[in-house]
């Protein structure tokens, strides 16, 4: 047997055991130092096996046995999951909550909740509400929801809301998903015309831009998957002769101020959606490697089975990616065998730059029950060697408002040529090439919505050398 094959087998059985522990939600559990040398030893392997034995197929076999460590040049990650807070913060499900989305309207600097909600005194109505997060984004509170907000005045058939900056004029954008017994069901699109701090909303346009209809419901997600700087198209919606839900991907061939969607592709990218009767797809780097990941749930098409949730990792590449096998129930996550229906939306909430888990579950019982489930990502981080480069690269102010000042002291160390922002939701936001033997600068902040953002150094070859986060705010 050669030496690379032994390193492989290795490997095998080392992920194997970290990928038990992270199921079981037991990593965490460990001692420092254990995790230190269960990571330690697997980071050794995947060195050794570089250039042996190809990178997709090491990545390949990290994230398709659920194993969810990234390996990258500075640090060694593994991802685990608080147990869920039930209706945290004032959030409340009640009886009659469905499908919840967050994200900063208001530019203050916290994630706001909207959330579609049934009226059975109005037929069969599904509003949405919006409930502004009153707090801070160390402890953030929220308020009553309201569907009369930011002169906007909800539809009767929501499933979900989805918001990004689709006209690239600096605010958030909404488009809703709706519901109901045809087979063509609308997106529809509500510009924001105000501003990124004070939103106002125009009326309502029925799937514009080439937008795809749905077949009895769409659940949109919006998101910049390939990382050419627009707005690209997810969306769970049900197949009409088959009555089973798949996601389908329209990719935005315009521009980040003037979107055009092409026709839609079905489950592209290797996205792999299980038997479900509905399918709500989310995105975010949960990884932490540099790329969006995919997570979805839904309805069970099997109404006998519980709720469960799905995770693949985006095994390729910012710009072209190619998604795992599906994880079910990754990190420890779980509803129990009376849910039947999840919603899921990653977010990082506490502004700690990892993803963090909103579900929105839907229980049988001996009462109904719709809570709305927390799960904080506790990302362990284990230090190696190269985390001491770090210590090198100095990015301030943070909070910053015009503007960031940057320095690295690695020039005797390693040659750099771009630097990128990227903002929390991994979307490339700012790039410039950097000339050779520049080590340290400014980069104007003063166009970028409050938030947190990650800066960025890359080499001639297109890899990250360093990275650190910082906020903006204007407040």
């Amino acid at each position: 047997m050669s030496n690379h094959a032994t390193l492989l087998r290795q490997f095998r059985f080392w992920t194997k055991k970290i990928n038990l522990l992270l199921a079981k939600g037991q990593f965490g559990l460990l001692a420092k130092e254990e995790q230190f040398y269960l990571i330690q030893k697997l980071q050794q392997l995947y060195r050794s096996l570089l250039g042996k034995v190809a990178s997709a197929e090491l990545r390949k076999t990290l994230a398709g046995a659920a194993i969810f460590i990234g390996i990258h040049l500075t640090a060694v990650q593994a991802q685990d999951f608080a147990p869920a807070l039930v209706n945290p913060f004032g959030l409340d499900g009640g009886q009659d909550g469905y499908a919840g989305t967050l994200a900063d309207i208001d530019g203050d600097g916290d994630q706001d909740y909207f959330y579609s909600s049934y009226d059975f005194q109005v037929g069969f109505s599904r509003k949405l509400y919006f409930s502004e997060n009153t707090g801070t984004l160390a402890q953030p509170q929220f308020a009553t929801g309201l569907t009369d907000f930011l002169g906007f005045d909800s539809p009767e058939n929501v499933t979900i809301a989805t918001f990004a900056d689709i006209d690239g004029d600096g605010d958030l954008d909404m488009l809703l998903g709706t519901f109901g017994f045809s087979s063509s069901q609308e997106l529809l699109y509500y510009q924001n015309t105000g501003t990124a701090n004070n939103p106002a909303f125009a009326p309502a346009q029925n799937s514009p831009f080439g937008m795809a209809t749905g077949v009895y419901n769409i659940f949109p997600h919006l998101v910049d998957i390939d990382n050419d700087g627009d707005y690209d198209l997810l969306a769970g919606t049900a197949n009409q002769s088959t009555g089973i839900a798949n996601i389908q991907f329209q990719e935005n061939t315009g521009s980040a101020n003037s979107p055009q969607f092409q026709s839609p592709q079905v489950n592209p990218f290797g996205i792999d959606n299980q038997l479900m009767y509905q399918v709500i797809p989310t995105t975010g780097d949960v990884d932490l490697d540099g790329d969006l990941d995919l997570m979805y749930s839904g309805l069970p098409y099997d109404y006998n089975q519980p709720a469960s949730i799905y995770y693949q990792s985006n095994i390729g590449t910012p710009d072209n990616p190619n998604f795992s096998p599906p994880a079910e129930d990754p990190f420890g996550i779980g509803f129990g065998e009376q849910s039947y229906l999840s919603i899921p939306y990653l977010v990082d909430f506490d502004g700690d730059g990892d993803m963090d888990l909103f579900c929105n579950v839907y229980y049988y019982g001996d009462t109904y029950e719709t809570p709305i489930l927390y799960f904080e990502n506790n990302a362990i981080e284990v230090a190696t060697q190269e985390t001491l480069l770090e210590a090198d690269f100095r990015v301030f102010p943070s909070p910053a408002s015009e503007r960031i000042s940057w320095e690295w002291n690695g020039k005797n160390t390693l040659e750099i040529s771009a630097l990128r922002i990227y903002s929390a939701n991994g979307q490339l936001v700012f790039s410039r090439a950097l000339t050779d033997g520049t080590y340290n600068g400014h980069t104007e902040v003063s166009f970028l919505p409050n938030g947190l953002y990650q800066i960025a150094l890359l080499s001639p070859e297109g890899r990250e050398i360093i990275s650190k986060r910082f906020i903006v705010n204007h407040n």
